[in-house]
């Protein structure tokens, strides 16, 4: 029997956060400096919900998605790291709940959709660095 209430992501690559990425530019209507998301941050952003787009389009999980419960939600993120540099998984983990918003695989990460979040370092992969995510309905 298909269990319905639990999907499973991986993303494959370096996960970089948006809130330690920044750069700072001018408005151009205001002239005032702001801070914004690098173009490194975007793109590995870009890089996340295109893999979970394809992962939702695959034949073998259309059904699936489209038997998923409405939230809440709880999300399982399991990150495996390029080398031993310093990251904050809390970030990692913003940066990936976003991207699965972006991709439509939930409608939004706040509190009320997402209230149990485990994020949990598991080793450095330097050939394959990812993250496991595990959505499943909060309370199943």
């Amino acid at each position: 029997m298909t269990n319905y209430n639990k999907i499973e992501l991986t993303y494959h690559g370096v996960i970089y956060s948006k809130k330690n990425h920044k750069r700072i530019i001018t408005n151009p209507r205001t002239g005032n400096k702001q801070l914004i998301s690098s173009v490194k941050a975007l793109r590995n952003e870009e890089d996340m919900v295109k893999q979970f787009k394809w992962i939702k389009a695959a034949e073998e999980n259309k059904v699936l998605f489209e038997h998923f419960p409405e939230p809440p939600y709880s999300v399982e993120i399991y990150i495996w790291e390029k080398n031993w540099t310093r990251r904050d998984l809390d970030n990692q983990a913003t940066s990936l709940l976003d991207a699965i918003v972006k991709a439509g695989i939930i409608p939004d990460d706040s509190f009320k959709e997402v209230p149990e979040l485990h994020v949990e370092f598991m080793g450095v992969d330097k050939f394959d660095p990812h993250a496991a995510i595990r959505l499943s309905h909060y309370g199943d």
